[in-house]
C-alpha cells in the first residue's frame, strides 16, 4: 500500500482475524517494510482456504507491546486465500487407555466442547488397556484442544481444569504425552548425555584442530532416545551452551534441566530433537571476564566486521573471525554429533541459535553456511558488530534457510537490530522471505535484555525451528509407496493414521518393536512381508494372559527382551501368533485355524491385485 506517516518513528501495520496477522490483537500486528517511506510491503503466508478481515495501522515502531499504539488507516478489507482443499483434512486422535470406553472432549476454538465416545481400536501396550480412536474430527492444520474421561465424566486426563493442546493432526496420547507415531510401552524422560563437573563444565571436552581450543559440548537426547532406536532426529545447535540447562554465571538458565524443551515436546509442539550445547572456549570458562567477552565476540563476530571493547576496564575491541568457528562446527563438530548419534544431517533439518552476540554467530552461519545450517534462532539480535556483514546481506538474494528473530519490548537497541534484520530479509527482493513462512518475528512484552526474557520466548522459537506438525506417511494425503492407495482407510499398509509408512511393517525397513531384528524373515514375529505386526502376542516379550500363566512368548521372551525370562508359553506355537490366552488355540477347531492363519492373512493382505 502507499501512505506517508506523519512523523519520525511510525510505521505501517497490517492487522487480521488469522494467527498469522496477529489475530486482531494490535500488539501482534504485522509491521509493514518500506524502501523510500511511501511504498509498504510485506509477504504473509497465509493457510489456504480460509477467508480473512484485515486492516492497515499507523504504529510507533519502538512501542509494540502498547495496546493503546495505533492508528486505523481507512476500512477493514475481505480476503481470501486460495480454495485448494489439501489432505489431510480432518484430525484423528487415538488414546491407550483401560477406560472402556473413555470419551473425547474436544474443540478446536472457544466454545462449548463436542462430546465423542471413543471406539476401541484394538490391544494397547500393555494387558489392562486398549487403543482407542476418535475420528475423523475437526479441521486439519488447526489447533485442538481435548481431554478425556471415562464415560461417567471421571478419571479425567490430565487432571483439574487442564487440557491438551496440539497442533499435530494424527495423534496419540500415552502417559500424559502425545505422539505422532506409536511409541514403545515405556517412553524414558528426556535426558542429559553428558555430566555437569565443577564450574558448570561439561565432562565432554571436544579439541578443536581448527580453532586450537577445546570447547565444552553438552548434549541433550529426547524422550524415547533409547526405545526408539529406528528413529533418527533433528539437531539444533545452541550457542553459549554454558548456561542452557545449567548456569555459572546468572541467576538461572536458560531452560533448567531441559523443562521448557520437554513441555513442548509433550504436547507436540516442538519435534524430538538432539538438543547440542556449545560452550565458548574452555580457556574463557568459570569466569565473566575479558577473556571470556573477547573469545565470544572473536566466535561470533562475522569475517570483516569487529565487536568493540566490552564487560570492564583492560578489555579490548576483537576482529570476527565467525568463519573459523562455522569452519569448527561443519567439519569437526557436526560430524561427530552426526557419527556418534542417529541424526538427520541435511540441513532442512539442522538448526543453530544464541542470543545477542551469538545471535548474530547463529545467522552468519545459516547466511554463508546455508547448506549446513537450515534454521536460525537470533534472539535478542546484537548488529552493532555488523556493518558490513549487513551489507553484504541486503545485497545478496534470499536463502533457503528459516529465521527467526525476536527481541524484548523493553531493549530498545536490540529491538532496533531486531526489526533492522527483520526489515532486510522480508524486504528482499526479488523473493522476499515471508512472514510466518521462513521468518518468525517476535516481540516479547515489557521484556528487557536477559537470558530469562529470551527463555520466555523459546515456546516461540523452537516449534518454527523444529515442527512436530509433518503428519506420518498414513496421514499425509500422499500415496508414498506408490500402489495407487493413500493413508489410512485406503492402504492396507496403514495399520493406523499414526503408522510412519504406508508400508506394512513387516517390509519397511524399521525396527517397529524394538528387538534389533528388522521385518521379514528377520523378525520371528513377521508371519509374512505383508503384515503390519512385527510384535503379535507372542513375540512382544509379555505375558498377555496373566490370570492363566506365568509364562512369555514363544521362545520365553528371548528375541524380544534380549534374554529369556520364562519358560515359553504353551499357547504360542508360532512367534506371529496374535494372542497367548488358550481359548484361541485349544478350544474346538482352534489348532486347525492356527495352521490357516498364514493363507488368511496372506488373503487379507492383498492390495487389491488381480
Amino acid at each position: 500500500m502507499n501512505f506517508l506517516p506523519p512523523g519520525p518513528g511510525t510505521a505501517v501495520y497490517v492487522l487480521g482475524d488469522l494467527p498469522e496477522l496477529g489475530s486482531d490483537d494490535i500488539t501482534r500486528a504485522v509491521q509493514l517494510v518500506s524502501a523510500d517511506g511511501v511504498t509498504w510491503r510485506v509477504t504473509v503466508s497465509l493457510p489456504l482456504n480460509r477467508t480473512y478481515t484485515y486492516r492497515y495501522y499507523e504504529r510507533l515502531w519502538f512501542a509494540p507491546s502498547d495496546p493503546t499504539n495505533g492508528t486505523a488507516i481507512g476500512d477493514p478489507f475481505v480476503g481470501q486465500t486460495d480454495p485448494i482443499v489439501v489432505r489431510p483434512v480432518a484430525k484423528i486422535v487415538y488414546v491407550h487407555s483401560s477406560l472402556a470406553p473413555p470419551v473425547l472432549h474436544w474443540r478446536q476454538d472457544d466454545g462449548a466442547y463436542a462430546d465423542l465416545p471413543m471406539e476401541d481400536a484394538g490391544p494397547g501396550q500393555t494387558a489392562d488397556e486398549r487403543r482407542w480412536i476418535a475420528g475423523p474430527l475437526g479441521a486439519a492444520r488447526t489447533l485442538i484442544e481435548f481431554y478425556v474421561t471415562a464415560d461417567d465424566g471421571s478419571q479425567r486426563d490430565p487432571a483439574g481444569t487442564d487440557t491438551y493442546r496440539t497442533p499435530l493432526d494424527a495423534l496419540l496420547l500415552q502417559d500424559e504425552h502425545l505422539f505422532g507415531y506409536v511409541p514403545s510401552a515405556s517412553v524414558s524422560p528426556q535426558r542429559r548425555d553428558y555430566t555437569v563437573l565443577p564450574s558448570s563444565l561439561s565432562d565432554v571436552s571436544f579439541d578443536s584442530a581448527v580453532l586450537g581450543e577445546p570447547y565444552d559440548v553438552r548434549v541433550l537426547l529426547p524422550r524415547g532416545y533409547d526405545e526408539h532406536r529406528h528413529r533418527s532426529y533433528p539437531v539444533l545447535y545452541h550457542m553459549d551452551g554454558s548456561y542452557l540447562w545449567e548456569d555459572p554465571f546468572f541467576s538461572d538458565p536458560y531452560d533448567q534441566d531441559g523443562a521448557i524443551t520437554a513441555g513442548l515436546v509433550r504436547l507436540g509442539e516442538a519435534a524430538e530433537s538432539i538438543h547440542v550445547g556449545v560452550d565458548n572456549s574452555r580457556f574463557a570458562a568459570g569466569s565473566y571476564d575479558c577473556t571470556w567477552w573477547e573469545t565470544r565476540a572473536r566466535d561470533h563476530t562475522p569475517p570483516g566486521d569487529t565487536t568493540p571493547a566490552g564487560v570492564g576496564p583492560g578489555c579490548v575491541a576483537v576482529a570476527g573471525e565467525a568463519d573459523r568457528f562455522a569452519v569448527f562446527l561443519r567439519d569437526e563438530l557436526k560430524p561427530w554429533i552426526d557419527a556418534r548419534y542417529r541424526t538427520k544431517p541435511g540441513a532442512e533439518h539442522t538448526a543453530v541459535s544464541g542470543q545477542s552476540q551469538t545471535a548474530l554467530g547463529a545467522f552468519y552461519l545459516g547466511w554463508d553456511f546455508s547448506e549446513t545450517f537450515g534454521g536460525v534462532g537470533a534472539q535478542s539480535v546484537y548488529l552493532g558488530a555488523a556493518t558490513n556483514f549487513m551489507t553484504h546481506v541486503s545485497g545478496e538474494p534470499k536463502r533457503d534457510i528459516r529465521v527467526y528473530v525476536d527481541a524484548g519490548s523493553a531493549e530498545f537497541q536490540n529491538l532496533s537490530w531486531a526489526l533492522e534484520l527483520r526489515d532486510v530479509l522480508a524486504g528482499m527482493t526479488p523473493v522476499p522471505f515471508a512472514v510466518e513462512g521462513d521468518l518468525r518475528f517476535v516481540v516479547g512484552p515489557g521484556q528487557g535484555h536477559s537470558v530469562g526474557a529470551a527463555a520466555s520466548r523459546w515456546p516461540r522459537m523452537l516449534p518454527f525451528l523444529q515442527s512436530a506438525t509433518s503428519p506420518p506417511q498414513c496421514w499425509d494425503g500422499i500415496d508414498n509407496d506408490g500402489d495407487g492407495l493413500v493413508d489410512f482407510g485406503e492402504d492396507s499398509g496403514c495399520d493406523s493414521a499414526i503408522d510412519e509408512s504406508e508400508l506394512f511393517a513387516c517390509e519397511d525397513g524399521i525396527d517397529n518393536d524394538g528387538d534389533d531384528l528388522i521385518d521379514y524373515p528377520s523378525d520371528p514375529g513377521c508371519i509374512q512381508a505383508a503384515s503390519n505386526i512385527e510384535e503379535p502376542d507372542c513375540q512382544d516379550g509379555l505375558n498377555n494372559d496373566p490370570a492363566q500363566d506365568d509364562l512369555i512368548d514363544f521362545d520365553g521372551g528371548l528375541s524380544a527382551l534380549g534374554h529369556v525370562a520364562t519358560a515359553p508359553d504353551p499357547q504360542c506355537t508360532y512367534a506371529w501368533q496374535m494372542d497367548e490366552a488358550p481359548s484361541k488355540w485349544r478350544c474346538g477347531l482352534g489348532a486347525e485355524l492356527a495352521l490357516l492363519l498364514p493363507t488368511l492373512m496372506l488373503l487379507r493382505g492383498r492390495r487389491g491385485s488381480s
